[in-house]
C-alpha cells in the first residue's frame, strides 16, 4: 500500500477509535453526557452524490446479543429526515429563582438554606435575607453536566463544604464540590436494587461528627452507612422488609443527625421518628420513637406520615414535617414532651434550621410551591417561590411534552407530561388555546395530572388520557369541554387505572390502554362499553393476555396495535379483537433493530406502516405491513436534530410527515420520509452486528470509506464500498498504541 493512501486509512481508524472512546464513556442512557455525532466526522453529501447511504441502525441501542433470535427484515429504500421542531430543544420553561417547582427537601449550610426541588430537577441556594445565592441543575432539565437529575428529594452539606443531593427517582447521590462540580455518586444512576451500592428511592442524606454517610433507603427500608470515601460501611434496619418494631423501618423519609451523634429517622409508613445513638458507631443504640408506631392520627401524639425532621439544640426543640396533618410538631429537645404546633396549609414533606435558628418548611403540593420561613420565635418572616405558581412558561416552551395528534386541517395538538398543560397549534406552529395551567395538579374539566397521550375522532374531538385522575377528558376543537370517559379509579368496565393511551379508530370507536389494569377497554362512539383485550389484572405474555400496555393505535381497516411494554412486543389484532401478529420478539429485551425492549408508542400510518418509539432504545423504529423492520430514527441519546432522549409520542399525519414528542428533550420534531441526495441501499447493514455505528464517512479514490468499532473482539474497523452495496473490510483489530499511533 502506498503511503499516502496508508496515511489516510490511519486517519479515519484514529478517528473511528478517538470516537469510539469518546462514546463508551458517555456511559448508557439515560446517562447525563451526549455525543452530538453531527458534528464530528462529518461528510459533505455533495461529495457522496454518487454513493448509495448505508441506513442501518447505529448509535447507542442498549444491551446487544448476537444470539437473539434473526428479525424479518423489509424492502430498502424507507428513509427520513428532519423538517423542524415544535419548542425550544432542552428548556421546558424559563429558569428562575423566584418560583419554585414541587420542592421537596432541605438542607442548610451556616446562615443559608438549600431547596431541592423534584420536578423542578435543581437545588438552590439562598440566604437567610431571602437572596439568592447558586443552584445546581436547570429548571425542569433532567441532564446536567456530568450526571442526571430525574427528581430531588433532599439535599445536604458536608463538614468540607460539598453539597450532596438526593436523586430519589434516579436512584442515586451525587456529590457536588462547593463550586458545583459534580465529584462522586452513590449507587448508580436508573439502577435500582438492594445490594449495598444500590438504592431503591433513596430519600435523605446527614453526616455524623466523623463524616460518616447516612442515606435513607426508602423503598429498601434500610438505613444505608458509608464512610466519608463512600465504602459501604453497614445497614440499620433490615433490607426489603418493613416492620414496626425497633430493629425495621417502613418506608423512613428524611434524616437528621445532632451534635452528640444521635441520629433520628422520619419513619413514615410507620407513622414516627426513631431515634438512635450512632457516637459508639458501626454500634447503634435504640434511644427513643416520637408518635405511635403503625397508628396514624391528628392529635399531639400521633403523625399521620411525617416526612422531615430537623433539630435545633439551642432553643431546644424538634421539629418534624407531620405531612398528612399539614403541620410541623414542635417537641422540646431535651425532653421529648410535646410543645406546640405550626398549622401549615398544605402538605409538608420537610423541616431544615439554620444557625441562627430560622426554621425553613417545605409546601410541595402545586397550589403553594413554596418554602415558608420563619425566625427562632417561630413568627413567619418570608416565603421562597410564588404561590400557587410553579413556574413560568408560555406557549412555545413545553415541559415533557409526551403525547402528539395532528388534524387533517394540520392542527398539532400537544399533551404535556410534567406541565400539565393541552396546547393546539396551528399548522404554522401557533398556540389556538391551552387547556390546564403549568405544572398545576388539578381534578376539574380544566386540569390534568398527567397526559400521556393524545386522539382525534371524526369531528376532529380531541381526546386526552388523564393518568392519576383515571380519565380520559374530550375536548371539541375551539378547546370547549365536550365529555369525560370513565367513571373513576378501578378495574370494573368503564373504571381505569393509570390509563397511558387512547386511540379512535373507523367508526370512531374508543380504545383506552388500562395501563395498570392490564388490558384495552373498548367503546363505542357513544363511549358505551363495548368489549376488553386482556386479562383484567392479570399480566402475562401468552396472546391472550396484555402486560402493562402503554398505548393502543388502529389503522385505516381497524386492526389494533397495542404497546405492550413489559412484554417487549407490539400485538397486532384484527378488527373483530382476534389474535393476528407481533412485532417484535415477547420477552426479548435486546436492542438491536427489529427488536422491541421498552414500546412506549404506537401509530400507523395510511400506507400501513407501524411506527414504535422504543423508549430506552432512544429511537422511532419502522416496520412494514408485514411486520418487517424498515429502520429507525434516533437511536442516539442526545439533542441533535436526528436524536431522540425519551420518544414518548408519535402521530403520523395525512401527508406522512411522523411527529415525535421527545419529552426530556422538551420538543415535538417533525420528520417528513426520504433524505434529499441520499438512498437507503440496505437494511441489515454490513461488518459486525455488535458495532454500535458508523462514525466516520469519507470517499477517497472512487470508493466510500466507513469507519467503526466495538469492543469485543474486533477493534476499530474499516470497510469500503464502491457502489454502496457491497462492503469489504479493509483492517479490523485495531488499537491505540500508548504512543496515540495505529497499529494492528
Amino acid at each position: 500500500m502506498k503511503p499516502r493512501i496508508f496515511t489516510a486509512f490511519a486517519l479515519v481508524v484514529s478517528l473511528a477509535l478517538l470516537l469510539a472512546m469518546s462514546t463508551a464513556a458517555q456511559g448508557p442512557h439515560p446517562g447525563g453526557g451526549e455525543l452530538d455525532t453531527h458534528s464530528r466526522g462529518r461528510v459533505n453529501p455533495d461529495r457522496l452524490s454518487s454513493f448509495l447511504r448505508d441506513s442501518s441502525p447505529s448509535g447507542n441501542l442498549g444491551p446487544q446479543s448476537v444470539n437473539a433470535p434473526v428479525v424479518d427484515v423489509g424492502q430498502p429504500g424507507l428513509s427520513f429526515r428532519y423538517v423542524r421542531t415544535f419548542g425550544e430543544t432542552d428548556v421546558p420553561y424559563m429558569d428562575d429563582p423566584n418560583h419554585l417547582n414541587d420542592p421537596w427537601g432541605l438542607g442548610t449550610d451556616g446562615n443559608s438554606v438549600w431547596i431541592a426541588e423534584n420536578d423542578g430537577r435543581r437545588a438552590l441556594k439562598f440566604a437567610n435575607d431571602g437572596a439568592f445565592i447558586t443552584q445546581i441543575g436547570v429548571a425542569g432539565f433532567r441532564v446536567s453536566p456530568g450526571t442526571s437529575i430525574v427528581g430531588l428529594y433532599d439535599v445536604a452539606v458536608d463538614q468540607g463544604g460539598n453539597t450532596w443531593l438526593v436523586d430519589g427517582q434516579g436512584q442515586h447521590v451525587i456529590k457536588f464540590s462547593p463550586t458545583g462540580t459534580r465529584i462522586s455518586e452513590l449507587g448508580l444512576a436508573w439502577n435500582s436494587g438492594t445490594g449495598n451500592d444500590r438504592f431503591n428511592q433513596p430519600y435523605s442524606i446527614a453526616f455524623d461528627g466523623t463524616g460518616n454517610i447516612y442515606i435513607s433507603d426508602s423503598n429498601n427500608h434500610r438505613i444505608q452507612v458509608f464512610s466519608p470515601s463512600g465504602a459501604y460501611a453497614a445497614t440499620i434496619g433490615v433490607t426489603g422488609t418493613p416492620g414496626a418494631d425497633n430493629s425495621h423501618f417502613n418506608q423512613p423519609t428524611h434524616i437528621a443527625i445532632d451534635g452528640s451523634n444521635r441520629l433520628y429517622v422520619a419513619d413514615g409508613g410507620n407513622h414516627r421518628v426513631q431515634i438512635f445513638d450512632v457516637s459508639g458507631f458501626p454500634a447503634v443504640g435504640y434511644v427513643a420513637t416520637l408518635g405511635q408506631p403503625g397508628v396514624a392520627g391528628s392529635d399531639n401524639a400521633h403523625f399521620d406520615f411525617p416526612e422531615g425532621v430537623a433539630l435545633d439544640p439551642a432553643h431546644n426543640r424538634i421539629y418534624v414535617a407531620d405531612g398528612n396533618n399539614f403541620r410541623v410538631q414542635v417537641f422540646n429537645y431535651t425532653t421529648r414532651a410535646y410543645q406546640q404546633t405550626l398549622s401549615l396549609p398544605s402538605y409538608i414533606s420537610d423541616v431544615a434550621v439554620d444557625v441562627a435558628g430560622n426554621l425553613y418548611a417545605t409546601q410541595r403540593w402545586f397550589d403553594q410551591s413554596q418554602v415558608r420561613q420563619y425566625n427562632a420565635n417561630l413568627m413567619h418572616v418570608r416565603n421562597y417561590g410564588t404561590l400557587g405558581v410553579p413556574y413560568l412558561t408560555d406557549d412555545y416552551h413545553y415541559n415533557q411534552p409526551s403525547a402528539v395528534a395532528v388534524a387533517p386541517d394540520g392542527s398539532i395538538y400537544i399533551g404535556e407530561a410534567g406541565g400539565r398543560r393541552l396546547i393546539k397549534l396551528n399548522d404554522a406552529g401557533a398556540a389556538q388555546w391551552i387547556i390546564g395551567q403549568a405544572s398545576n395538579w388539578g381534578g376539574d374539566n380544566q386540569s390534568f395530572s398527567y397526559i400521556d397521550d393524545v386522539a382525534l375522532d371524526s369531528a376532529d374531538r380531541v381526546y386526552a388520557t388523564d393518568r392519576n385522575k383515571c380519565r380520559v377528558q374530550i375536548y371539541n376543537p375551539d378547546g370547549s369541554y365536550y365529555a369525560t370517559l370513565g367513571s373513576g379509579c378501578g378495574s370494573g368496565n368503564n373504571q381505569f387505572q393509570m390509563p397511558y393511551g387512547v386511540a379512535i379508530g373507523p367508526g370512531d370507536i374508543i380504545y383506552v390502554a388500562d395501563t395498570a389494569n392490564n388490558r384495552v377497554q373498548v367503546f363505542s362512539a357513544n363511549r358505551v362499553y363495548m368489549a376488553t383485550l386482556g386479562e383484567t389484572g392479570v399480566p402475562a405474555s401468552d396472546n391472550a393476555h396484555l402486560s402493562w400496555p402503554k398505548d393502543v393505535a388502529t389503522d385505516a381497516a381497524g386492526n389494533i396495535y397495542i404497546a405492550d411494554e413489559n412484554n417487549q412486543r407490539v400485538q397486532v389484532f384484527r378488527s373483530n379483537r382476534t389474535y393476528w401478529r407481533t412485532i417484535g420478539v415477547t420477552g426479548i429485551t435486546d436492542g438491536s433493530f427489529g427488536y422491541v425492549p421498552s414500546p412506549r408508542s404506537v401509530a400507523v400510518d395510511a400506507a400501513g406502516r407501524t411506527y414504535v418509539s422504543d423508549l430506552w432504545a432512544t429511537r422511532v423504529q419502522v416496520f412494514d405491513t408485514s411486520g418487517a423492520y424498515l429502520t429507525s430514527i434516533g437511536s442516539i441519546f442526545g439533542n441533535g436534530s436526528s436524536q431522540v432522549r425519551d420518544a414518548e409520542g408519535l402521530a403520523v399525519d395525512r401527508e406522512g410527515n411522523l411527529y415525535v414528542a421527545d419529552a426530556e428533550a422538551h420538543r415535538v420534531q417533525k420528520f417528513t420520509a426520504g433524505v434529499l441526495g441520499w438512498v437507503q441501499t440496505n437494511i441489515n447493514g454490513f461488518g459486525d452486528r455488535t458495532n454500535p455505528q458508523i462514525v466516520s464517512l469519507a470517499p477517497f479514490t472512487g470508493s466510500l470509506y466507513a469507519s467503526t468499532f466495538n469492543w469485543s473482539g474486533n477493534g476499530a474497523q474499516l470497510w469500503r464500498t464502491t457502489d454502496g452495496v457491497s462492503w469489504t473490510s479493509v483492517t479490523t483489530n485495531v488499537t491505540v498504541a500508548q504512543s496515540g499511533r495505529t497499529s494492528s
